[in-house]
């Protein structure tokens, strides 16, 4: 139904191979890599700082569905809203916009919202992740 009518695949195959491998992966080390709030030699002084994770603050199902509700409901509004609701429109000259530039809008704008997710849950920010 969402592919133009056609026998394709939504997305062209090098995309979802890639997306977990380049598009997500390098941009969480890069950012959490030079992610420090505090120096190691006072984190090492301090083990209370520690305690958020021993008692599972970040980590529990709690936060694992709120962000799982946040990817479907980021999803549902980038493919029905974005691209189905802006792109798909009647071109000028009475034929839809072609299923490739669709597919790819989708697929850009889904990286660029993880993206900007990963930048916003980000705690210190530097001159080399701005």
């Amino acid at each position: 139904m969402f592919n133009g009518f056609s026998g394709q695949i939504y997305f062209p195959d090098l995309l979802p191979l890639c997306y977990n491998a380049f598009w997500t992966s390098w941009p969480c080390i890069f950012n959490y890599s030079i992610e420090k709030d505090v120096d190691e030699k006072i984190a090492l002084k301090n083990p209370k700082l520690y305690n958020a994770g021993q008692k599972g603050f970040y980590f529990n199902m709690k936060n694992f569905w709120i962000w799982i509700s946040f990817a479907f409901i980021h999803g549902f509004l980038l493919f029905f809203c974005l691209s189905y609701g802006i792109a798909i429109p009647i071109a000028s000259s009475g034929r839809f916009f072609d299923h490739w530039l669709i597919s790819t809008l989708s697929f850009s704008c889904i990286i660029s919202v993880v993206t900007l997710k990963i930048f916003v849950d980000a705690m210190y920010w530097n001159i080399f992740n701005m």
